[in-house]
């Protein structure tokens, strides 16, 4: 599965489904951002928490790796 995040594309190649979770955010935004993980992201059908992922152009990282080197925050939009 992969999504865009501000014009780049990323795999994600790890992730957990929390389907209890809910807010009231549009699918794909992000929901959670903690220092050290987890990256939290609304879905239609509840929240996936993203473990492991691939920006274009990089190598596999963890979710915790990912937000240390970019500079993504709560309220941005997975497309």
């Amino acid at each position: 599965c992969f999504a865009i995040l501000n014009g780049k594309s990323i795999k994600f190649l790890r992730s957990s489904c929390i389907p209890e979770e809910q807010t009231q955010e549009a699918p794909g935004s992000v929901v959670f951002v903690g220092k050290n993980g987890p990256l939290k992201v609304q879905t239609g059908d509840g929240i996936i928490s993203l473990l492991e992922l691939q920006p274009e152009g990089r190598k596999k990282m963890t979710a915790a790796e990912f937000i240390c080197g970019s500079r993504i925050k709560t309220g941005d939009i997975f497309s």
